[in-house]
């Protein structure tokens, strides 16, 4: 069963992080972020460059995500995750 997204998350451009492909029956994540170690190096530095990557509230830690607003993500098909770091209200 799919879960809409939830309809005040609709206006206002809110971002929602998906990860994969975006179309039906993909999951629309709370997004978060997290810092992670980027293959290249910092400009005029031999230290690899941090980054903040997008990555899906209930699992900060788990592989990145894209960022769409919550209406494009709708529009396109996606449902709420229900974990508690999500939308388990939905």
């Amino acid at each position: 069963m799919s879960t809409p997204i939830p309809r005040e998350l609709l206006t206002g451009g809110y971002s929602l992080a998906v990860r994969g492909q975006l179309g039906p029956g993909a999951i629309a994540h709370r997004p978060a972020s997290d810092k992670r170690t980027n293959t290249g190096r910092a400009m005029g530095s031999n230290q690899p460059a941090e980054v903040d990557v997008p990555v899906a509230a209930c699992d900060p830690k788990g592989p990145s995500a894209a960022l769409f607003t919550a209406a494009w993500a709708d529009h396109m098909g996606a449902h709420a995750c229900t974990e508690p770091g999500c939308f388990p209200e939905a």
